[in-house]
């Protein structure tokens, strides 16, 4: 990383941005690392809406202000109705209750919010998304245990491992078809290219396969829906990069990481 270069952990200025960043303690309790997901399954509605007027639209920025204000408004929303009432989480728990319905009705609204149309046109082609975001979320029902010196992880319980990813594989399976129906190129390309994640970490049982099912979907799926938002990048450059420096200035971690072991800066 380079600010770990630029601000080496024994510094005095890494201790004194380490100190400034507890000031971001409050902010991390709205759970800013869950606003990809929210944020991703809204610009998918966004881009799936003007593909379906527009096959051919490719990187554009002509809706930015709108999308902006919306990502504001969606957030404030779910951090106030969802995050602070933890009726929105990630987890084996989150699987094994009735807030799968939750994530389910979640990811639909979310992008049928998005699309902004007739929602009744809208809500075929919210399905290949919905099953595209059920196939990741179920991936962080598998528990894993990282070793605190070495940063590896390891799978607790093969049988998770073998269902969830499964699952996953045959959802972002079907997420495939579907957008292909559909004509939906960013989909369908999408859920294609982040299929081998799970199913791999189906045939393998080492947790870093777990973490690369969990991290590299999530990326696939925002870089395909920015081909048609390319503005929705600059947002997730942003939040991405916030959330780097605070864990590593309070922490002395580099998170989130597409690496799949954490490391010291």
């Amino acid at each position: 990383m380079i600010i770990s270069r630029i601000v080496p952990s024994e510094s005095a200025a890494y201790k004194s941005l380490s100190a400034f960043s507890e000031n971001f303690d409050g902010f991390m309790r709205w759970k800013p690392l869950f606003w990809f997901g929210f944020w991703i399954l809204f610009a998918a509605g966004m881009a799936a809406y003007s593909g379906h007027h527009d096959r051919f639209l490719f990187w554009d920025f002509s809706r930015w202000f709108i999308g902006v204000i919306s990502l504001i408004l969606i957030t404030t929303l779910s951090i106030l109705l969802l995050i602070k009432n933890e009726l929105i989480g990630y987890g084996q728990e989150q699987i094994m209750s009735s807030k799968f319905i939750v994530h389910f009705l979640f990811s639909a609204g979310m992008f049928l919010i998005g699309w902004g149309g007739n929602i009744m046109t809208g809500a075929p082609h919210s399905v290949p998304y919905v099953l595209a975001y059920l196939a990741i979320f179920i991936i962080y029902g598998i528990p894993i245990r990282q070793d605190k010196d070495t940063g590896e992880n390891t799978v607790i319980s093969n049988k998770k491992r073998w269902k969830y990813c499964l699952g996953a594989s045959v959802l972002l399976i079907m997420s495939t078809i579907i957008g292909f129906a559909l004509d939906d190129p960013v989909i369908s390309t999408a859920s294609a290219v982040a299929f081998p994640f799970p199913f791999v970490s189906f045939l393998m049982k080492h947790g870093r396969h777990v973490q690369r099912a969990r991290i590299f979907p999530i990326l696939i799926m925002a870089i395909f829906v920015a081909m048609r938002q390319g503005w929705f990048l600059i947002p997730l450059f942003l939040l991405f990069y916030f959330l780097r420096y605070y864990h590593y200035f309070r922490y002395g971690i580099v998170f989130p990481t597409f690496s799949v072991d954490q490391k010291k800066g």
